[in-house]
């Protein structure tokens, strides 16, 4: 870990701060997994600078250069089928700052919301980590908010590696990922395992801060659907309805869409989805 600190506190060398970092947290990967002994067993991700510096899809985001993260966490280079990255390979924005937290947590709101707007339709949340001074954090957006760990000291190894490895070998699902969105060549959505066909996004209903949902328009056996989420409230379920409720009790009323079906979100080992897998982590930092 003294390496990582020293390239951190290194303004002067002529490599991006992001590159440089991005090869020491895949080592520590690469020296864990021989570790294991199993060298042939592929990474899911991997850390890199390469977005960080591309000039890729500034227009369409509206990000510039010097607002990108210095380093993201991607889908591994062999998994890949698109060589030149972007918003849309971006699993995790890595922000580093010698100066406040609050301008950190700004810059990795920003990077979160063009992740969001995106990949909105399939994603839960989007993680981030922030870098500054000499601490680091975990932070989680999700639509109806931001949830965040402790600060922990860069000189910390323990816990400065079991996040880097846990980033680095943890399942889609845990960074955030709808495990009922195919992301395949259609963007198909599976809905009790009914696979609907995308034909394309609400932009009005996926807005990150606003509305806190997602609205798909998507085909199945040539008819047209609207695919959207809701957030349920544990506390209110005895009390409040929730929309699929509501939806049911007005199937007859005329011009009003009608309810084919519906089920809560789940992922892929079976757990409900809910905030509560949040607080339920004994601490991931």
């Amino acid at each position: 870990m003294e390496h990582i600190l020293s390239e951190l506190n290194n303004g002067d060398s002529s490599r991006p701060l992001g590159c440089r970092i991005g090869e020491l947290f895949n080592e520590i990967g690469v020296a864990i997994r021989e570790r294991l002994e199993i060298p042939q067993a592929p990474f899911s991700a991997e850390f890199t600078c390469q977005f960080a510096f591309s000039k890729s899809e500034v227009d369409e985001t509206g990000l510039n250069e010097g607002k990108k993260p210095e380093l993201a966490l991607v889908e591994h280079r062999s998994l890949l089928r698109d060589p030149h990255l972007s918003w849309r390979n971006v699993k995790v924005p890595v922000v580093f700052f010698h100066g406040d937290r609050e301008t950190v947590l700004k810059r990795l709101l920003s990077s979160a919301v063009h992740i969001w707007s995106i990949q909105g339709y399939g994603r839960r949340f989007v993680m981030g980590i922030g870098f500054y001074k000499d601490e680091f954090e975990l932070t989680c957006f999700n639509p109806l908010g931001i949830i965040h760990s402790e600060a922990s000291c860069i000189s910390d190894a323990m816990n400065l590696a079991r996040l880097i490895l846990g980033l680095l070998f943890v399942s889609a699902d845990d960074l955030g990922y709808d495990a009922s969105v195919l992301f395949d060549d259609e963007h198909s959505t599976i809905v009790n395992q009914k696979i609907y066909y995308r034909e394309f996004v609400d932009d009005a209903g996926r807005l990150f801060d606003s509305l806190a949902t997602s609205c798909v328009f998507a085909k199945r056996s040539g008819e047209l659907y609207a695919i959207k989420d809701a957030w349920l409230y544990k506390e209110e379920n005895d009390v409040v309805p929730f929309e699929a409720q509501i939806l049911s009790q007005i199937n007859d009323v005329e011009n009003v869409p009608r309810l084919v079906d519906h089920e809560r979100l789940k992922t892929r080992d079976g757990t409900e989805d809910s905030t509560d897998l949040f607080w339920n982590t004994d601490g991931f930092l």
